[in-house]
C-alpha cells in the first residue's frame, strides 16, 4: 500500500499540481530539479514505512529515480496536451459561434438561440443598418469602415442583456431580439441605441473623427421561435421604409404604434 501511495498516486498529484501552479514554460532543468525534490519526498518515507525499506531503497533507488521522472514527465506531457486540446476546442467553438470582426454572435448562432426558446413570449426582431456605410468606406478606407463596425458592436454589447440579444447579420447590418412588453417598448429600446450611435464620436484608424454616423432600424414581432425568418422579413421591410423616409430612425409596423425619427 505505501508503494502505491508514494509510487503512483503522489507522482500523479504532483504532475497535476505542477501543471496548475507553473508560471511560464517548464524547462527540462527546472522540471528535473522539481521532480528530483518530489522523488526524495516520496521515496524517503519508504525507508521507514516498508519492511526492510533501507535495503530496498539501496537496491532499487536508481530504477525508482528514473521511473519516477519518466512517469512524472509523461503525466505532465499528457495533462498539458489534454488542456491544450480543450482550449483549442473552446476557441473553435467561439469562432464557429461569433463574427470574427466584431466578436458578436453570428447569424447562425443567433438563429439557433432563438429557435431554442420554448416560446417567443413578447419578443421583437430588429434589423439595424448603418446609414451611408459605403460613403464611410469610400471616404475613410475599409480599415476605418471595419473600425466603425467594431465600435458599433461595442455599443450594442453595452445594451446586451437577458432581454436583448444582438448579432451581426452581415455587412453593415445587425440583428437584435428584444424582449419587451409591447412593440412600443421595443421601439424605445432600439431608439436608445440609435441615439447612442448618433452621439458616439466615431474615428478612423488614425484617430481622426469621421463625422456623424447614424443607423436605421426596422422592428417586427416574433410570433414564435420557429417563425424567425418571417419576423426578419417583416423587420427588413420596416428597415427599408426607415431608409426611404430619411434614415436615422426606428420604424415599426403601422397599426401597432407609430414610426419615429430623430
Amino acid at each position: 500500500m505505501p508503494g502505491v501511495i508514494f509510487g503512483l498516486m503522489i507522482p500523479t498529484f504532483i504532475a497535476l499540481g505542477v501543471f496548475h501552479l507553473k508560471k511560464g514554460p517548464l524547462t527540462y532543468m527546472k522540471g528535473f530539479f522539481l521532480y528530483t525534490l518530489f522523488w526524495l519526498i516520496c521515496d524517503l518515507p519508504i525507508i521507514f514505512f516498508v519492511p526492510n525499506g533501507l535495503e530496498a531503497f539501496q537496491d532499487f533507488w536508481l530504477i525508482r529515480f528514473v521511473s519516477f521522472h519518466l512517469g512524472a514527465f509523461t503525466l505532465f506531457y499528457f495533462i498539458t496536451l489534454s488542456y491544450r486540446n480543450l482550449e483549442l476546442m473552446d476557441k473553435l467553438k467561439h469562432y464557429a459561434d461569433h463574427d470574427p470582426l466584431t466578436g458578436l454572435y453570428n447569424v447562425r448562432k443567433f438563429s439557433e438561440m432563438i429557435r431554442e426558446k420554448k416560446s417567443a413570449g413578447s419578443s421583437y426582431i430588429a434589423m439595424l443598418d448603418i446609414d451611408h456605410f459605403k460613403s464611410i468606406n469610400d471616404s475613410n478606407g475599409h480599415p476605418s469602415g471595419d473600425k466603425v463596425l467594431k465600435d458599433l458592436a461595442t455599443i450594442l454589447t453595452l445594451y446586451s442583456s437577458n432581454h436583448l440579444l444582438c448579432a451581426r447579420y452581415g455587412g453593415e447590418e445587425f440583428i437584435l431580439c428584444i424582449e419587451a412588453s409591447s412593440i412600443r417598448d421595443a421601439y424605445v429600446a432600439a431608439d436608445l441605441i440609435r441615439e447612442k450611435v448618433e452621439s458616439f464620436p466615431f474615428q478612423n484608424i488614425e484617430g481622426e473623427k469621421i463625422g456623424r454616423v447614424t443607423i436605421s432600424v426596422g422592428i417586427a414581432r416574433l410570433e414564435a421561435p420557429d417563425q424567425l425568418n418571417e419576423a426578419i422579413e417583416a423587420a427588413d421591410r420596416q428597415l427599408y421604409t426607415a431608409k426611404t423616409e430619411g434614415r436615422n430612425r426606428v420604424n415599426i409596423k403601422k397599426g401597432h404604434s407609430h414610426t419615429a425619427s430623430s
